[in-house]
């Protein structure tokens, strides 16, 4: 479907962009609450997951008849997020612990393109009715979720900033 592969590349481009977007507006806190305040992998995450979400209004135009359309979403959501975990953390593991700049790009952009290709298959299957209405619901908190830990982040691994050695304060910015 053209539209998936319009979303893909809309969501590559504008969740790239989002790493910069924060700083650029002179670090606005309601761009601040959808886009990278710093350098952490939480903060990668978000832009993935808010290019993806911004993306559903143009979307829905086009898949609003396949049933699981919001379920493929919500899968595509979780995804990213666990890709980008697995691969940038089992990178660190298994090959390097030096940060390198090209694979952190390579990183997010296959962690989005599996997403939307497994996400996509979801969109196929028969209607599953209970999940499929509460997937929308979801998505939702999602974004809830994301603002939230924006806002008082938890004090793991994936807030900490790599660069600052700290965690991120969004309201003292």
């Amino acid at each position: 479907m053209f539209i998936k592969i319009l979303s893909i590349v809309f969501t590559i481009i504008f969740g790239t962009f989002f790493h910069f977007t924060y700083q650029l507006t002179n670090h606005n806190k309601i761009v601040g609450l959808f886009t990278a305040t710093n350098e952490s992998t939480f903060e990668h995450i978000k832009m993935a997951l808010s290019a993806r979400i911004f993306f559903i209004p143009i979307e829905i135009h086009f898949l609003k008849n396949y049933p699981n359309y919001y379920l493929s979403v919500l899968i595509e959501l979780i995804l990213i997020t666990i890709f980008i975990i697995l691969f940038f953390y089992g990178y660190q593991l298994l090959i390097s612990k030096k940060e390198n700049l090209i694979y952190n790009i390579s990183i997010f952009y296959i962690s989005i393109i599996l997403a939307y290709i497994i996400g996509y298959k979801f969109i196929l299957y028969q209607q599953i009715f209970f999940i499929t209405i509460h997937s929308a619901f979801f998505i939702i908190l999602t974004l809830l979720l994301e603002m939230i830990l924006t806002i008082e982040p938890l004090r793991n691994f994936l807030f900490i900033d790599p660069i600052t050695k700290k965690y991120p304060n969004f309201c003292k910015k």
